[in-house]
């Protein structure tokens, strides 16, 4: 019955019961954003390329200077898109870290409790002889093995405790995300194409080894208009596979979400079944119909369910995320 008060809380909260903290995912981005330094870091880095950007096209004398202009400035757009993406990845990372590790704890606190109940079941076989000095060494040995564990797991949570603080800047609440339906966030293959920043990097490319070619001087060598030629149909091609096939990676992007999305939502649909097994099994554990190892293994059942639909949920997120900053939208604005 002890093992029964231990694991209380955290199976009230596994089984819907808990209280719903008013915090929310957008908050926590939002918070995030204020104190993280990747996250500072990389905005600084983008106030700074509009700056150059601006002053750039305000000295630019000729067409070449310009389209450089653009070229540095969407190169470190397309390189600060992937820096927030991280930082974004990083926060979720952090949330379900603790998650994830709760759950961790609890299946090394039942796994203690099993090893325990096996030694005592050796133990007592031992004493009518009818196990072996090795078979209770080994007991002994599962046990010893299953506090370790234990002990790992109460440090591992309190690590992703503190790494929630450093990355969020702020206390861990717990709180529930929901499953986003990502059909609520598609967008047209023409809002995909124009915040496309790879596209546009590679299109100035093109522009510019047009330019370079258009400007050779009558007097350049026959070997200088041939690598500027080279460098040309480089950059056409690499510009127009990319343009051919805006449409097929946008579909692409929009197929990874919906098989993420169903298979969490077939996994919470497993998780949600398992909790009424586990129910069905507590109740017959305490009308003591079934064994304290049976009603232990349900409650392993359970764990592990849930920490498939944890990790589930959290790949969702993060392919919906990366959609939404590639479509040029603010996540904390999105996911309400």
């Amino acid at each position: 019955m002890k093992m029964c008060k231990v694991l209380l809380i955290s199976f009230l909260l596994m089984l819907g019961l808990s209280t719903v903290f008013g915090v929310t995912l957008s908050e926590i981005f939002t918070t995030a954003k204020s104190s993280n330094t990747d996250f500072i870091v990389a905005d600084l880095e983008l106030q700074k390329a509009n700056l150059n950007y601006e002053m750039s096209k305000i000295q630019a004398d000729t067409k070449k200077e310009l389209l450089n202009a653009e070229l540095n400035y969407y190169s470190t757009m397309l390189s600060n898109r992937n820096s927030i993406k991280n930082f974004y990845s990083d926060v979720l990372s952090s949330i379900f870290d603790i998650w994830i590790n709760e759950i961790n704890l609890d299946i090394a606190d039942i796994n203690k409790r099993i090893a325990e109940i096996n030694y005592q079941n050796t133990e007592n076989l031992y004493k009518k002889k009818w196990a072996s000095d090795i078979e209770l060494e080994e007991a002994s040995l599962t046990v010893k093995e299953a506090q370790i564990e234990l002990e790992n797991s109460k440090w591992n949570l309190e690590k992703a405790m503190k790494d929630f603080e450093l990355v969020t800047g702020r206390k861990w609440e717990n709180f529930e995300i929901k499953i986003y339906n990502y059909q609520d966030y598609v967008v047209s293959d023409q809002v995909w194409k124009e915040n496309d920043l790879n596209l546009k990097v590679l299109e100035l490319n093109y522009e510019i080894a047009k330019y370079n070619l258009e400007t050779l001087s009558s007097g350049v060598s026959e070997y200088d208009r041939i690598v500027a030629k080279i460098e040309l149909e480089k950059a056409k091609l690499n510009w127009e596979e990319t343009l051919k096939n805006i449409s097929k990676n946008h579909k692409d992007s929009i197929q990874n979400l919906k098989s993420s999305y169903l298979n969490t939502l077939n996994l919470k649909d497993r998780l949600d079944l398992t909790k009424k097994d586990f129910q069905d099994s507590e109740v017959n554990y305490q009308k003591g119909l079934i064994s304290e190892l049976e009603y232990l293994n349900s409650k392993l059942s359970l764990l592990n369910d849930q920490k498939n639909y944890e990790s589930s949920l959290e790949n969702f997120l993060k392919l919906l995320i990366n959609y939404l900053i590639d479509t040029g939208r603010l996540p904390e604005e999105e996911l309400r």
